[in-house]
């Protein structure tokens, strides 16, 4: 899948509890969404990527800087139903939005560790709108690499704590050359993770934006070379000495 200016993941949202699920044809696992979108918690064996394996579904490109667009909108996958209440979405009637983030893995789909975030935006997940995410300058390129899309509603609207990742393969350009810099993603509420009961907004994510550091190129210092030819002392005598030693010899 390409994308220019607009990245149009859609979400479908359940009728009532708000089991969302990333509606792209990459998704692993799409073609059964209604699994995608069982939660995860601390109880969920398999968590990573919703318990699915890669799979063979197309690349979505991505380049480093630019802007796309995530689509929220209501209904369980396999009904496709629209609207719903709410508090439904897990943000109360207030919209307390969690934050949603994207992420990318170069190594191994299976490790926590290896997941970096690329983008995040506050205020997801969002109701009848779309969410912009600016995917960070700060990360590595790739042909062929494992994306992400994360989120973990508050557990002020929603018991257990939950956790929702889905994967898809993903390509990155007009990044950099080094992922050394790169943020660790944060698992939330599942098994082995770092966190429970926080949301993404309170982990000031507008750190993984901090431009990589370049080294800068220093260039070698040139010596100048300093001509030894005024420090040369002429032993030959003067021609103008010389004449007048020959005339005094000629009149004696």
């Amino acid at each position: 899948m390409n994308f220019s200016n607009l990245f149009s993941l859609t979400i479908f949202i359940s009728f009532t509890n708000a089991h969302l699920v990333l509606n792209i044809p990459e998704v692993w696992g799409i073609n059964n969404g209604v699994s995608l979108e069982q939660p995860l918690d601390e109880n969920t064996n398999n968590p990573i990527c919703a318990g699915q394996s890669p799979q063979e579904l197309g690349i979505v490109n991505i380049i480093a800087g630019e802007s796309y667009k995530m689509e929220t909108i209501c209904g369980e996958k396999d009904l496709n139903s629209p609207g719903c209440l709410i508090g439904s979405w897990h943000v109360g009637n207030n919209n307390d939005y969690s934050g949603c983030a994207l992420s990318v893995n170069y190594d191994n789909y299976e490790s926590m560790n290896d997941y970096k975030y690329i983008s995040y935006s506050e205020q997801c997940p969002k109701r009848g709108t779309t969410t912009d995410f600016i995917i960070s300058k700060n990360v590595k390129n790739c042909d062929k690499c494992i994306c992400s899309w994360t989120w973990a509603p508050s557990r002020m609207y929603s018991s257990p704590g939950q956790f929702y990742h889905n994967c898809f393969y993903c390509s990155i350009t007009g990044g950099t050359n080094s992922s050394a810099t790169m943020k660790p993603l944060d698992f939330i509420n599942i098994k082995g993770s770092q966190y429970s009961d926080i949301v993404y907004k309170d982990l000031n994510l507008n750190s993984i934006y901090t431009e990589p550091v370049v080294e800068p190129v220093v260039e070698p210092v040139v010596e100048p070379v300093t001509s030894t030819s005024s420090l040369i002392t002429s032993t030959v005598p003067s021609p103008v000495k010389c004449v007048k030693k020959f005339r005094r010899n000629l009149q004696m």
